[in-house]
């Protein structure tokens, strides 16, 4: 664990709940503002317009076989077969 979630939990026993909920407002706001920074990045991004490599082309149409000859997994029977 890095020093400073031991210095965190260290000062989160020393907090009445007030301060508390104050503190993980703060966090939770913080957490909130990072995904919007993200969503927002990711809205801004340059398109891609490399072309397509022969590889990645080949690549594409074998999975395209593989869909159509249903030699495909769901994410819940992906889930299922690694036992989670």
């Amino acid at each position: 664990m890095s020093s400073a979630k031991k210095r965190l939990r260290k000062k989160i026993e020393t907090i009445n709940e007030f301060q508390a909920m104050e503190a993980l407002d703060f966090i939770e706001y913080v957490e909130q503002k990072r995904i919007k920074e993200f969503e927002e990045s990711l809205k801004n991004a340059p398109e891609d317009d490399e072309p397509l490599s022969d590889e990645e082309l080949e690549s594409i149409k074998e999975a395209e076989e593989d869909i159509k000859a249903g030699r495909t997994y769901n994410v819940d029977e992906i889930w299922k077969r690694l036992g989670l």
